[in-house]
């Protein structure tokens, strides 16, 4: 193949990677980078290949390519994605030496320290994650979700009376998270502020009708249900029983297999 072919060659594979990527079609892009790489090899090609094959759930091949990428090449980007890969695949230790590495090389990106903070988070580093995410949110004080990260970690830190000025600020940009509103109410609730509380819940409770009824925490327990299970107990102290009542009643039959004593999280 002389010289003239061998760009034609990449020029058509690259222009197929854009229209791919456009489509989101992986599987495809995987395949072209793959007949690219017989005949050229660059960082870039490295880190493509790496990212679709993050998409497809190709963990281990992706976290091959996008080492071989930091090889060649060392990027933020790089290190992002093979943070990601190396998080889905339970490395929680090699993704947080990668998102620090990407913070490192670009420690101007918001998301990069959020990646840093959620890794922490994850290995009970709390207080250490509320510093990362106070950095992205410095970086990035429009994100919602950073204050909510943030609020749940001080509450996991045992700080949760400054969670509430997070979760307010979270609610602020994002009014229709109902997450936030759940949190917040929890707080007032091991406080017993039961008027707070009382407020809060009743918020979640009209934002899950106005989004469709059963609405679904990240591991698919409905918020309606938590509330409702949360909420009974405000009842109970406020002493108004038969509300409590009905309300552990509806969250038991939407839900019979739920672990009451686990579910408020």
């Amino acid at each position: 193949m002389d010289a003239k072919e061998k760009d034609e060659k990449i020029l058509y594979y690259l222009a197929k990677v854009v229209q791919d990527l456009a489509l989101k079609n992986y599987t495809e892009i995987v395949k072209t980078i793959k007949e690219l790489l017989e005949i050229d090899e660059k960082a870039d090609y490295y880190g493509i290949i790496g990212l679709a094959e993050y998409k497809l759930g190709e963990y281990e091949d992706s976290i091959t390519h996008l080492d071989k990428a930091i090889e060649l090449s060392p990027r933020a980007d790089y290190y992002c994605n093979l943070g990601m890969a190396k998080d889905a695949i339970k490395d929680k230790k090699g993704a947080l030496y990668a998102y620090e590495k990407a913070v490192e090389m670009n420690p101007k990106s918001d998301y990069y320290y959020s990646n840093v903070a959620s890794i922490k988070y994850d290995m009970g580093q709390y207080d250490e994650a509320i510093e990362d995410y106070s950095k992205a949110i410095e970086l990035g004080p429009k994100e919602d979700t950073y204050y909510g990260m943030r609020g749940l970690s001080k509450v996991k830190a045992g700080r949760a009376d400054e969670a509430i000025e997070d979760y307010i600020s979270a609610i602020g940009i994002n009014k229709n998270e109902i997450e936030y509103y759940y949190r917040l109410a929890n707080i007032y609730l091991e406080k017993k502020d039961y008027e707070n509380a009382s407020e809060y819940y009743e918020k979640v409770l009209a934002l899950c009708k106005e989004q469709g009824g059963d609405v679904f925490d990240a591991v698919g327990v409905s918020y309606l249900v938590k509330c409702y299970l949360r909420y009974a107990r405000v009842k109970v102290a406020q002493g108004d029983y038969q509300a409590a009542q009905e309300m552990l009643t509806v969250s038991i039959n939407k839900d019979p297999k739920l672990d009451v004593d686990n579910a408020g999280d």
